[in-house]
């Protein structure tokens, strides 16, 4: 007889995402809304729609909003040249690492037209699975 028992959440090979309102997800949802309000120089939300974690690697995607919730307005920010030459995906993806018990962003892309984050594991030597 085999039995086969999972942790709520867990996924094979220790992918998983991190449950709504758990430490671990505010952590690094915090982290990268500082982030993103220094570089867009304005105060944001985000709207997540890929969160995965494995060890001390988590790879996030999702959507840029402003502080009430609503669209970006990209006017006055890095992206607004990009934005109005039609050259601008509203979406995020974001890879942060884990290091000395603390979450750091180490690299992410900000309306890319494309998926930046395909050779992100070759050259972060981060864990594949995460960006599935």
């Amino acid at each position: 007889m085999f039995l086969s028992v999972s942790a709520p959440g867990f996924a094979s090979k220790g992918i998983y995402t991190p449950q709504l309102g758990s430490v671990e997800r505010k952590q690094i949802i915090n982290i990268l809304k500082a982030d993103f309000k220094v570089e867009l120089k304005k105060p944001v939300r985000i709207r997540v729609t890929a969160f995965k974690i494995q060890h001390d690697w988590s790879f996030v995607r999702g959507v840029i909003l402003d502080k009430s919730g609503g669209p970006m307005d990209y006017k006055g920010t890095p992206y607004q040249g990009a934005v109005e030459a039609g050259m601008f995906d509203d979406w995020f993806c974001s890879l942060l690492h884990k290091e000395k018990g603390k979450w750091r962003i180490v690299t992410h892309a900000i309306g890319a037209t494309d998926m930046p984050y395909l050779d992100w594991a070759d050259i972060h030597n981060a864990p594949g699975g995460i960006f599935k």
